[in-house]
């Protein structure tokens, strides 16, 4: 089995990474008989949320979302940073 990385990568005007962030929400969803959906059998999950990135054109937060009801973790946690 192939296990990939979902990754969103920030980099600056000279190829620094200046920010990495992980997808830590999988999508995993039964659709019928036998039928399953299962991200996390080859996607490996992350393990936290950075903070915002300072870019030329202000703060970049960084996320990936599958599923729309899943984004206020995100708001969540840099409201609270």
């Amino acid at each position: 089995m192939i296990i990939r990385v979902d990754t969103h990568v920030i980099l600056d005007g000279l190829g620094n990474t200046r920010a990495v962030y992980r997808k830590l929400h999988l999508f995993d969803v039964a659709l019928g008989v036998g039928n399953t959906m299962n991200e996390s059998e080859v996607v490996e999950k992350g393990s936290e949320v950075p903070l915002p990135v300072e870019t030329p054109i202000g703060k970049l937060g960084l996320s990936i979302v599958s599923v729309l009801s899943q984004s206020h973790t995100i708001v969540l946690r840099h409201t609270v940073s």
